[in-house]
């Protein structure tokens, strides 16, 4: 039995593949490449050696009907972990349409054929741009809270999460779905053979900065030094990548485990993160610590689409599934510079 993963050579996509090799699952891959590189799977396989027939890998867009069923006809698969989908915010707001094709389309597709195929059992990628600027009174976000996304990226991650919620409820008992609201991953695999490596310009901090420090770019970018924030710029939660592929294996065995108990399924949703808010300058002063030099960086206008603090509350997963985050933002930093060559102690 086999496990579906959906842009399974992109950044979370390809550690996750990579964590579920080490843990011995079958994994079969799809991937069309627009933002990862072929090269990954051989990344992959130094990071897990003597896997490799464990790792099927098919150059297949979300949105061909044909080429997923292809995939879904050719393997017994048992589970599907739905990462595939653009996901920059501010690319979303020029480009809506680009973003309503391919991700609402994308996971139409891929609904329709695990209904066909009778593969039942998905955990779905979202995002914490669902909830929008939620008004807390700078408490965290719960997942009770009301989904007001700002940008069309957070609409399409909404709409998904509804399109799976209704296919839930049309089949009581029949589906197990897990909605990963994640906040901002970051970081890269420990052993520096895998990291966040976008194609053209990044669009996520992270990539930005080893690029200015490469110096690939000029300076790094700071939208806004406004906000209502410790030093004005925007406060996110940033979760390790491993700590979040790690959450992932936690809601995938507590699914497995119902499905071959053949209990009646469920439809969950979680926040995945660390309950802590760190804001893009203190990111910087980080980077410059550990780099222990300054790295260029210049104050832009705010973007559209983005908020001033988006931080989690975690106490539904931890509580439900046993989870909790074990790395720090330093550790992320340290495992990116790493994967770069970049890290002088």
């Amino acid at each position: 039995m086999s496990i579906l993963i959906t842009g399974g050579l992109g950044f979370i996509g390809s550690h996750m593949t990579a964590f579920l090799l080490e843990n011995n699952f079958e994994c079969v891959v799809i991937d069309n490449l627009s933002n990862a590189h072929i090269n990954t799977i051989n990344q992959i396989h130094k990071c897990v050696p003597n896997k490799s027939n464990l790792l099927h890998f098919h150059n297949i867009d979300i949105t061909d009907y044909e080429g997923v069923e292809y995939v879904m006809k050719k393997y017994n698969i048992i589970a599907c972990i739905h990462f595939a989908g653009l996901k920059a915010v501010g690319e979303s707001v020029d480009h809506p349409l680009l973003y309503y094709a391919n991700n609402i389309t994308g996971s139409l597709v891929l609904l329709n054929l695990l209904k066909k195929y009778n593969c039942k059992n998905v955990i779905f990628s979202s995002s914490s741009t669902v909830y929008g600027d939620a008004k807390r009174d700078n408490a965290n976000i719960i997942e009770t809270d009301n989904l007001q996304p700002l940008n069309p990226y957070g609409k399409t991650k909404m709409y998904v999460e509804n399109m799976f919620l209704d296919v839930s409820e049309s089949e009581k008992d029949n589906w197990n779905i897990d909605i990963l609201r994640y906040f901002n991953p970051v970081g890269a695999h420990p052993s520096g053979l895998l990291d966040e490596n976008p194609k053209g310009e990044p669009k996520n901090l992270f990539p930005y900065i080893i690029q200015v420090i490469e110096g690939k770019q000029q300076k790094l970018r700071i939208f806004g030094d406004t906000y209502l924030t410790r030093d004005g710029t925007g406060e996110r939660d940033y979760i390790h990548v491993m700590d979040l592929v790690d959450a992932h294996y936690a809601s995938l065995k507590d699914i497995l485990n119902r499905y071959s108990k053949k209990k009646p399924g469920m439809y969950r949703v979680f926040n995945v993160g660390t309950g802590k808010g760190t804001t893009v300058m203190e990111v910087l002063k980080l980077f410059e610590k550990n780099i222990r030099r300054d790295i260029p960086m210049s104050i832009c206008s705010i973007r559209s689409g983005d908020i001033a603090r988006s931080v989690c509350n975690v106490d539904k997963i931890k509580t439900e599934l046993k989870w909790e985050p074990k790395y720090t933002l330093n550790d992320a930093i340290k495992h990116t510079l790493d994967s770069k060559n970049r890290y002088f102690k």
